[in-house]
């Protein structure tokens, strides 16, 4: 438990020194600061992007100091390239440049990832310059005429929500939802995604017929939560161009053991 704690603390710490940043200035086209650099933005939201695209975005930076900044890009995931200048000189501009190649990553749903940008500047934590990104993988139903649209899948689910009630603290609660697949082509499961990691969600098939049915079971292990009420949700990822993106929605309320009064 110590160890454990110690490296909380640590990882606290980190996380302090890198929000060290001047407070924004919203007037300033670069109301973001570390160290000599000013940023127009310092988290890249690239928002919705097709899975099967790449996509890019850029930062706008400045030197607000009286010394030369030299840049070097650190390692990043092969679906993600970043190109920054090598020096900007006292005054100058530059821009950082991201290259986002969803098809290559190939998953749905949300990403995350915080580029560390080596630097000579010493007034910089850790001399990097840190830009986080994040955008939604999903698949493009836009291009779809009213045609294709109506012999498109459908998920349907019997409920979406359901409440387990009390259980023990250190229980396993068990959820079954139900779905149909109520359009006129073939409906596919891309992804399940569990809110927390006291979760598991697995879908009994992932490739359902029109007019075919299945579940999604979900369990959640309340040991690795504290006791009191619980809502967690699992999210449901599908080809059906209307609800391609569903949310489940499950209760329990963890009533702690006798020898845990």
């Amino acid at each position: 438990m110590k160890k454990l704690n110690l490296l909380l603390a640590i990882i606290f710490c980190s996380v302090i020194v890198v929000a060290q940043t001047t407070k924004p200035n919203p007037a300033d086209p670069f109301p973001y600061q570390m160290g000599q650099i000013k940023m127009d933005q310092k988290y890249v939201l690239m928002g919705d992007v097709d899975i099967y695209g790449i996509h890019t975005s850029e930062v706008k930076i400045h030197n607000s100091g009286e010394t030369d900044i030299t840049f070097t890009k650190d390692r990043t995931p092969r679906y993600l390239s970043v190109d920054v200048p090598e020096t900007l000189k006292p005054g100058e501009e530059g821009v950082v440049k991201f290259t986002f190649n969803a098809k290559e990553r190939n998953q749905y749903g949300r990403f995350y990832y915080h580029v560390n940008i080596k630097t000579n500047d010493e007034s910089m934590p850790a001399q990097k310059l840190k830009i986080g990104l994040s955008a939604n993988c999903i698949e493009d139903f836009a291009k779809l005429s009213e045609e294709e649209l109506a012999l498109a899948a459908k998920i349907e689910f019997k409920d979406t929500e359901q409440d387990y009630g009390d259980m023990i603290h250190g229980e396993i609660a068990k959820f079954t939802f139900e779905f149909t697949n109520t359009g006129k082509s073939e409906l596919i499961i891309r992804k399940t995604k569990a809110s927390c990691g006291c979760t598991i969600a697995s879908p009994g098939k992932k490739v359902l017929q029109p007019g075919e049915s299945s579940e999604i079971t979900v369990e959640f292990d309340s040991g690795k939560k504290h006791p009191g009420k619980q809502t967690k949700s699992v999210t449901v990822i599908s080809n059906d161009p209307v609800n391609s993106v569903q949310r489940l929605i499950f209760r329990a309320n963890v009533l702690k053991k006798a020898e845990e009064d």
